[in-house]
């Protein structure tokens, strides 16, 4: 009843700790009238004069076409429309005694202002008709302070790309590393991602948190210059996505297509067979295939809708987007074991195996092809747009999504806490390319995102306008192989033969009646055996300990990842922004946002079950450990963070100005250690950590410590702790931090046709979770080597950025932005050097501010708008990206390789000097042809000597890291088209995409002695001696198909649409 109260007690305390931060910060928020928000809308100014005389129009009419929002001139013939979604519009101005214009095609980005000045010519008449301009899209953007790209729903759709970051990878000062992208040097988890209006960024581990497909996207803005202060929590940018909504017409399409990978190349091949004498003592035959020379199928399959609501006419709208995508991948794998270790295939047995096998009616068929990184995901996303009145409008936003791959086939890097979440160094390490022959070893992954996001939009007056936004994000992912933690096997004995007893080699059930009767003579005889599983028994985990190879250069032929992970990120965001355009110069926005987050983290490392004495049981069982083991993790963490900005855009004929400046707060809501020699609340080395009332041993006591301590256990003198009761006094909470950060940026018109920015600012970022909290409970025991731990004391990392750029437009249809940028990065994450604890040989490391780096570049855009029945697009990136450490890891790694810390700045892994996009798009009857190009100058890597380069025997060593780069990339990507339009509302589109249409395998690692990742000198085939233990071939071992390019895929498909 007591433990019921305390419960209920700290429920309460939470809930009224989070009602007061709540109440607290709406109270902020209301005085100052607004929030930190991620832009979602932009504007439209201009000036209206009389073509005759040049004089103002007072009081012209400008109605956004189709939708409720205008504005009429003022006494000097302005106008501004402000709080426009992102789209193409088509504007209408008017005036009693004038004749009507109609600009078609006006397109207005987020946070941009769009500039449409008119002349009105007077008539007698009022005929009804209209002059009808078509806008062109801006080349030069006048009140760009700083770098961005902005890419519409249209551009989306005529180029070679399936998913967001295909989108993101084209722009300028965007590299792709390892699959995650770093703007502008940094980490990748320095970019936030938004999406209308809302953070989309698992702070966990700085990945964006929800798929948005592309056909959902309105407008897609990658900012990699010094944003401005609206924006929060990032160092190197931001990604800002509007998603569609449904308008006053029906709109929608279905889109289907199939795909393949088509590729004739060797590297991603395996055996099908490899046959040997009867004793394995000769290789006899190899059956070499290529998967690819098979169907790999893709599927895909994705919908849209959108339009008025009935019965509701233009008062609620609706936009709903799904799609499924199936792809089996190019990697594959041959079931010839279980990963219990049974066999599958006959060939990998011996003859006397079989037979054995054989006599107790055990038969095997043939392996099957298994693919290894094969991806299923589902994504739908819903909204509702309801006007309540011409000045209010409110929103709700569904985003669902879901991934899962039943393996997962990549080199895991042992530091990735999604797959090392306890921290410890005696961590089970993993490697999947070994688990080739043994593909159902690998983990499957299931990942689940989904966000809800209510938005009230209210036009106090034509020059003001608030919004306020409540969202509840959540994004979920589970690790593991067997659905069952305590999955096990079926064993059989095997017993082997020993003539000096008269014992024969045989397999035996010793779980049946017979069969134990058998095994217990054979144990009184002495025979020797070992347990086996069963190969037509249930499969369950094995010892964590067996899990190893069976000889040198061998793959698996038993184990699996016994890791099992369950992760969940969630929070509350609660936003109120104002905009103001308080004259015709200067639009104010200020705000204040706080989100209340949840952390959850459930994972552990399956050990061995023991009986009642503490030993393991014979044969292997798989039990969960317990809550202080330090193979296991958990924690709930409830951080929260409060921001506030306020920024003014100041725009003149002669000058743009952005300048505004931004605090931010946050509570990680944890504890650090109050005794670093000490830290493990679950088995404390000190006594007094142990014991309650500890009373020194005296000097001149005879005894033991353990004496001494039984001794007053005995006496009631002492009792030990429990680990809640240590939480008081060997943890301590941490304080919460805040930061100032100022933003400026300028733009120069020049010319009419030319614009120089400069830009400035500081910027704050609270480290990813994962470093904050991993291994909350600093658990370290004897026997466990180095620990690292998380850091809820860290500080926000922080960067200044600078840049200048130039915008220039040459004749009617060409434009390039040159520019260049400096950041310079202080308290980077890093690590600690090793804490040596009071028990010796017990230490650990953790997270500290400590790394540095700094980035430097130019970068060079050149755009060709259509026409002439094409557009071009292209830019070049040089980057130079140096710092201590390129993972936060990498010193605590260093260190337990008693390698030298690194004393001087060296490239980044994603320092990739040279960067180049191009695209092209090319239309003529119909026919939409549309080709990416792309080339990536080699990254870094350590090198190493060959093995013929040895002093004394002892291979050469110490060279300088990432001192030598890759071999570098190129592509070309290609998308074909045909639209049919049926009854002028329908439309039927066939389509092709082709991706790397030349099949070009470049490296995407290398052996670090030979700079190829064909061979390594380490390894010679010839000279490694044969092994019948060894699975497959070491030539086989030694190709590593994912350090290569993917293949050729060839996409063909068909989209119904109407509108």
């Amino acid at each position: 009843m007591k433990t019921i109260l305390l419960t209920l007690k700290i429920k309460a305390a939470v809930m009224k700790d989070r009602v007061i931060f709540g109440i607290w910060l709406l109270l902020i928020s209301i005085l100052l009238n607004g929030i930190l928000f991620g832009g979602t809308t932009g504007k439209i100014t201009g000036v209206i004069t009389d073509a005759s005389t040049s004089a103002p129009i007072i009081g012209a009419n400008v109605i956004l076409k189709g939708t409720t929002m205008g504005a009429a001139s003022d006494s000097e013939g302005n106008f501004t429309i402000l709080n426009v979604p992102p789209g193409t519009y088509t504007v209408v101005i008017s005036m009693i005694g004038y004749q009507q214009i109609q600009f078609e095609d006006v397109r207005v980005s987020i946070d941009l202002t769009t500039r449409l000045d008119a002349t009105l010519k007077q008539t007698a008449l009022d005929l009804g008709e209209s002059v009808i301009v078509t806008a062109e899209r801006k080349l030069v953007l006048r009140d760009m302070t700083s770098s961005l790209s902005t890419i519409d729903a249209d551009q989306i759709s005529n180029l070679p790309v399936q998913q967001i970051q295909d989108v993101l990878r084209l722009n300028a000062g965007v590299i792709e590393s390892d699959g995650r992208l770093h703007i502008r040097g940094g980490r990748a988890g320095e970019v936030a991602y938004w999406v209308d209006g809302i953070s989309a960024t698992d702070v966990y581990d700085g990945r964006i948190g929800i798929n948005i497909e592309n056909s959902a996207v309105q407008e897609l803005q990658v900012i990699s210059g010094t944003f401005n202060a609206e924006y929060g929590q990032a160092m190197s940018g931001i990604v800002n996505i509007i998603t569609k909504e449904g308008g006053q017409d029906y709109t929608g399409y279905i889109k289907v297509y199939g795909g393949d990978y088509v590729s004739d190349d060797n590297v991603f091949g395996l055996y099908k067979r490899i046959l040997y004498d009867s004793t394995r003592s000769n290789i006899l035959s190899k059956e070499w295939e290529n998967p690819l020379k098979k169907i790999n199928p893709i599927y895909n399959g994705e919908f849209s809708l959108g339009g008025p609501v009935p019965l509701f006419k233009d008062n609620l709208s609706f936009f709903i987007n799904g799609r499924y995508y199936y792809d089996e991948g190019y990697y594959y794998g041959r079931t010839w074991y279980q990963p219990n270790g049974a066999p599958i295939d006959s060939t990998v047995l011996t003859s006397q195996m079989k037979s054995l096998y054989a006599a107790n009616g055990i038969t095997f068929g043939g392996s099957s092809l298994v693919p290894m990184n094969p991806m299923e995901r589902t994504t739908f996303q819903g909204k509702l747009s309801a006007r309540l009145s011409r000045s209010m409008k409110l929103n709700y936003n569904f985003f669902w999504n879901e991934s899962y791959q039943e393996r997962a086939y990549f080199r895991i890097n042992t530091n990735d806490y999604q797959f090392n979440p306890t921290g410890t160094a005696n961590y089970q390490q993993f490697n999947t390319h070994d688990y080739k022959y043994n593909p159902y070893g690998l983990p499957q992954i299931h990942n689940q995102g989904m966000a809800h996001t209510l938005t009230l939009n209210h036009i106090i007056n034509p020059s003001n306008f608030y919004e306020l936004r409540i969202s509840r994000y959540e994004s979920k992912s589970k690790q593991y192989v067997f659905d069952n933690p305590n999955a096990s096997n079926d064993y059989l004995v095997y017993v082997k033969e020993d003539t000096s007893k008269d014992i024969i080699a045989e397999i035996i059930d010793p779980f049946t009646e017979r069969g134990a009767i058998k095994f217990d003579s054979l144990k009184y005889l002495g025979a020797q055996y070992e347990y086996i599983v069963n190969p037509e028994g249930s499969v369950g985990y094995i010892d964590p300990d067996d899990i190893t190879a069976p000889t040198s250069y061998s793959f698996m032929n038993s184990g699996m990842d016994v890791t099992r992970a369950n992760r969940k990120t969630a929070y509350w965001v609660g936003k109120l922004d104002f905009t103001s355009q308080i004259n015709k110069y200067n639009q104010l926005k200020f705000g204040s946002e706080v989100r209340l987050y949840e952390l959850t983290l459930h994972s552990y490392q399956i050990v061995a079950a023991t009986n009642e004495s503490g030993q393991e049981l014979t044969p292997f069982q798989p039990a969960i450990p317990e809550v202080g083991s330090v193979y296991r993790n958990d924690y709930f963490r409830e951080p929260k963070e409060l921001s506030a900005y306020i920024q003014d855009k100041l725009e003149r004929n002669n000058i743009i100005l952005n300048v505004g400046i931004r605090y931010d707060y946050f509570d990680a809501n944890s504890v650090i250690l109050a005794d670093p020699i000490d830290p493990n609340i679950y088995s404390p080395f000190k006594y007094s950590n142990k014991y309650a009332n500890w009373i020194d041993m005296p000097n001149n006591y005879r005894g033991t410590i353990d004496q001494w301590v039984d001794s007053l256990l005995a006496s009631g003198t002492i009792r030990e702790y429990t680990p809640d009761e240590r939480r008081a006094f060997m943890h301590k909470k941490v304080k919460a931090k805040s930061s100032w950060s100022p933003r400026l940026g300028l733009a120069f018109p020049i010319t009419d046709r030319g614009v120089i920015h400069i830009s400035y600012g500081h910027f704050f970022q609270v480290p990813e979770f994962q470093y904050l909290y991993t291994n909350p409970d600093f658990k370290v025991t004897t026997g466990s080597g180095a620990a690292l731990f998380g850091n809820p004391d860290l500080k926000p990392q922080k960067t200044v950025m600078y840049e200048i750029g130039l915008q220039q437009q040459f004749g009617e249809n060409i434009g390039i932005d040159l520019t260049l940028f400096y950041r310079d990065v202080r308290d980077w994450v890093g690590t600690s050097p090793i804490i040596q604890t009071v028990k010796t040989g017990v230490s650990y490391s953790q997270f500290v501010n400590k790394d540095y780096s700094n980035v430097r570049g130019v970068t060079f855009k050149i755009e060709k708008r259509f026409s002439q029945n094409y557009s071009f697009r292209a830019d070049y990136t040089y980057q130079s990206a140096e710092g201590t450490y390129s993972d936060p890891t990498d010193a605590f790694n260093s260190a337990l390789n008693n390698e030298q810390p690194v004393l001087a700045l060296v490239p980044m892994e994603w320092d990739q000097r040279h960067t180049v996009n191009a695209q092209i798009i090319y239309d003529v009857s119909g026919w939409t042809f549309s080709l990416i190009g792309r080339y990536w100058s080699g990254r870094p890597y350590t090198p190493s000597f060959p093995s013929s380069e040895t002093v004394g025997g002892a291979a050469v060593s110490g060279l300088t890291t990432n001192s030598a780069r890759r071999p570098s990339q190129r592509n070309i990507d290609l998308t074909l088209n045909k639209i049919l339009m049926v009854k002028s509302k329908f439309r039927l589109e066939l389509f092709a995409n082709i991706y790397n249409v030349l099949d070009i395998r470049d490296e995407l690692n290398v052996y670090t002695d030979t700079g190829t990742a064909d061979y390594t000198t380490t390894i010679n085939p010839k000279k490694v001696v044969y092994s019948p233990d060894r699975v497959s071939t070491v030539e086989d071992y030694i190709k590593q198909p994912t350090w290569y390019t993917s293949p050729r895929q060839i996409q063909v498909g068909l989209a119904i649409g109407f509108n």
